[in-house]
């Protein structure tokens, strides 16, 4: 590694959000950084995480820095010297470019602090030394500063008080003397050595160090605003004690006489306020503004409020008669809408009763019909009564479409007769239901191009297992973890805390976009149900409003959508039922046939109907049956899932507490297209396949990709901390090496072979050892 940039220090201003801070410069050891909220240092693990050392890194805070809050990155490298080469010996470059950029690391820090120390620029000629040459004894009460010569001095005192003098001096003073103005008190300080006959104002001379002429100034004002204070307050008790004496209360005159004009009592016998007019008591008085119909009434102060009139909003009655009677509406307001014959309905007379012609009610009704239409509605028809056979399906196809599958749902046990194409939809589970996929026997399942080992033994024995790649057999299986895992830190909406334990949602991660859609526009969210519970969606309806938003009577009617038969009296309408007769509507006048009469004479629409011969379907509407294009449909619409050798979701597949399972020991491939990913309940898969003995692992944005192992059997690359923190045991036939520099905190046990490799060994713990330590600086 080169060390390419001249920094070792970077900061940042935290904002209450981010977590991730780049460190800009390059690092040999992450003991090297050290990262300061404010001026406290922070701990690894605890407060942040960084990056392997490199060129560059990142710093990721556990939780985000608050706002304004100054973030510190600095490199701190120990002025140590940790690499022994050995005579004759190879040289190894990296070894040797490790010490030279540890050099340049410790060479960039002193100049940093160079730059960050008092001293003199290098363009300045003739300076001294800025060493100080006495102890803290000498040094105790003194000040740092520079004689008249440019010499660091340390035992000048802060200065020098030489009493009282005039405005223009009367005397000569030195650097740092101190004088009192004898004509205001003003004390200054000398700046440079100042002449007799100097004005103490001259500011070439002399520094203002005690303004006494202003603040006295400031204290005479100060008392001025107290003594107004004092007065105003004096002045509002003299105001609350008039007012006092001109308002008092009781049931009779308080004055007991001795009332002056303009003075108010509030009697609490009549309870109402009274005012003296210079010979008696008088009620104040108050009136209501003229308006038409007004329905409020004063009287002693009190207003009364009578019944409110149509013409401002109200009923113009205390009962519902009156109000009924104050609307304008007639007897039929009350009567039920049975009560009245149908606007068109056949007027009732003598000559056409049933006991004349035989004619019932509802052949009354019938035969007044204006036109088929018409007829068909008094006869209960539906649409289908007036549309051709051919545009329903046949019964055959009916029976077909009774087998036909309405939802795959129907078919409880469905096989695929070709690839299940998701056309850009998902496979989910409802109400929390896993999503099994299950091969028969020794099957595989088959996720794009990964095959996984799906019959092996899971159980409490495979606990921490981690998912391998073999190459050999072409296939991912469970095999015992050899190292990794899920750090602590925040992942983005989650943080992951107690070594992967626990997985906290983070705050205000649920956004409202993550919340469950209402089912349609017009819902309240609420709970209609009794008592405590999940909140519920509830209709609402413009309805109620119209109404109440209605200016008068007349307005509500239109809204209720009253006809003008409200209005009238019930008198004014025939009974409900009555047929109106004439003898001219005889069969004889009118050629109503024998079949006519039969059927005008039936009692109601279901009679007229059997009379008429007509099924069922004619009082169905006709979008109750299929057309005769749904027949043709339903003639090839499926029986069964497999039927469909190219089938495609039209929407997510929800497997609806089933699985997805294969027979005869086959495989089950989930294959996408082309560049297409497979995802697992949120988790992206390799497009491609590993290496013998790679694993899986996440990158914590819900993406896998296949590594090395870092330990086990096999393993090609090897990474660890510079500190372990954990009791670590290598055991009898077992090897093991690091590259040092290493600390170890806990207990080592060697029972193996041990080898630090590039660096020295450092431990505070127990080192119990009955094989091989070896370390190689």
């Amino acid at each position: 590694m080169t060390v390419s940039v001249k920094r070792n220090k970077v900061q940042y201003t935290g904002d209450n959000s981010t977590t991730a801070f780049s460190v800009t410069f390059p690092y040999t050891e992450t003991s090297q950084v050290k990262v300061y909220l404010g001026s406290t240092l922070q701990t690894i693990t605890t407060h942040y995480t960084l990056t392997d050392p490199g060129a560059t890194g990142t710093v990721t805070f556990l939780t985000p820095p608050g706002t304004g809050v100054n973030v510190s990155l600095i490199r701190e490298t120990d002025y140590l010297q940790g690499v022994d080469y050995v005579n004759n010996d190879a040289l190894d470059a990296e070894t040797l470019e490790k010490a030279f950029d540890k050099l340049t690391m410790m060479a960039q820090q002193l100049d940093a602090k160079i730059d960050a120390s008092v001293g003199f620029d290098e363009t300045v000629a003739g300076t001294t030394s800025l060493k100080l040459a006495s102890d803290a004894t000498d040094l105790a009460g003194k000040l740092l500063a520079f004689d008249d010569s440019g010499n660091f001095v340390t035992t000048q005192e802060i200065g020098t008080f030489k009493g009282s003098d005039t405005t223009t001096t009367t005397a000569a003073y030195v650097v740092r003397d101190l004088i009192r103005d004898s004509s205001n008190d003003n004390v200054y300080f000398t700046k440079v050595d100042a002449p007799s006959g100097t004005l103490l104002t001259n500011t070439s001379y002399f520094e203002l160090l005690v303004d006494v002429a202003t603040v006295r100034t400031l204290k005479v004002a100060a008392e001025t605003a107290r003594t107004g204070a004092e007065t105003a307050e004096t002045n509002a008790a003299a105001s609350l004690a008039s007012f006092q004496g001109q308002y008092k209360t009781g049931s009779s005159d308080p004055y007991s006489g001795s009332a002056d004009a303009g003075d108010l009592w509030y009697d609490t016998s009549a309870s109402i306020l009274k005012y003296y007019t210079g010979s008696a008591f008088e009620p104040v008085t108050t009136s209501l503004a003229t308006v038409t119909d007004n329905y409020l009434t004063i009287s002693n102060q009190v207003i009364t409020a009578g019944t409110v009139p149509v013409s401002l909003g109200g009923t113009g009655a205390t009962t519902a008669s009156g109000a009924r009677t104050a609307l304008g509406l007639g007897t039929a307001a009350t009567s039920a809408t049975g009560d009245f014959e149908a606007s068109g309905a056949v007027s009732t007379h003598a000559a056409v009763t049933s006991s004349v012609h035989g004619i019932s009610s509802f052949g009354a009704t019938l035969v007044d019909d204006a036109d088929a239409a018409t007829a068909r509605t008094t006869l209960g028809l539906g649409t289908a009564a007036t549309t051709a056979a051919s545009a329903y399906a046949t019964a055959a196809q009916g029976t077909t479409a009774d087998s036909a599958l309405q939802d795959v749902v129907d078919d409880t046990t469905p096989q695929l007769g070709g690839d299940l194409d998701v056309n850009g939809n998902s496979i989910v589970s409802a109400s929390n239901g896993n999503i099994a996929i299950t091969p028969n026997g020794t099957g595989n399942v088959s996720l794009g191009n990964f095959t996984f080992d799906a019959d092996q033994t899971v159980g409490a024995g495979q606990d921490n297992y981690v998912l391998t790649y073999d190459h050999s057999t072409t296939s991912i299986s469970l095999e015992a973890a050899s190292g990794g895992g899920i750090s602590d830190g925040d992942k983005g909406d989650i943080t992951v805390s107690g070594s992967g334990a626990t997985w906290t949602i983070d705050s205000a991660a649920v956004t409202y976009a993550k919340i469950q859609n209402v089912s349609a526009t017009d819902k309240l969210l609420g709970r209609s149900t009794a008592g405590a519970g999940s909140i519920e969606e509830i209709s609402c309806t413009s309805a109620g409003r119209a109404l109440l938003d209605d200016a008068d009577a007349a307005a509500q009617r239109t809204t209720l959508g009253l006809g003008t038969a409200a209005l009238s009296a019930s008198g004014d309408f025939e009974t409900a039922g009555a047929v109106s007769t004439h003898a001219a509507l005889t069969s004889s006048v009118h050629g109503i046939s024998s079949f006519g009469a039969t059927l005008v004479d039936d009692a109601d629409a279901s009679a007229a109907r059997t009379t008429l011969g007509l099924g069922t379907a004619a009082t169905t509407a006709t979008t109750d049956y299929a057309t005769s294009a749904q027949g043709a449909t339903a003639d090839s619409a499926l029986q069964d899932v497999v039927s469909d050798t190219t089938p495609q979701l039209g929407g997510n597949l929800d497997v609806n507490g089933q699985s997805i399972v294969s027979v005869s020991a086959g495989n089950i491939s989930i294959t996408p297209d082309t560049t297409g990913k497979i995802i697992l309940d949120g988790l992206s898969w390799p497009t491609a396949d590993g290496s013998a003995d790679q694993v899986l692992k996440t990158d914590g944005a819900g993406n896998l990709s296949f590594v090395n192992q870092s330990g086990g059997g096999g393993l090609s690359d090897l990474e660890h901390a510079d500190s372990i923190t954990t009791a670590e045991t290598i055991s009898v036939g077992n090897h093991r090496f690091y590259v040092g520099p290493v600390s170890f905190t806990n207990t080592v046990t060697i029972a193996g072979k041990l080898l630090v490799f590039d660096g020295l060994l450092n431990s505070t713990g127990t080192i119990n050892t009955t094989g091989t330590l070896h370390v190689r600086g």
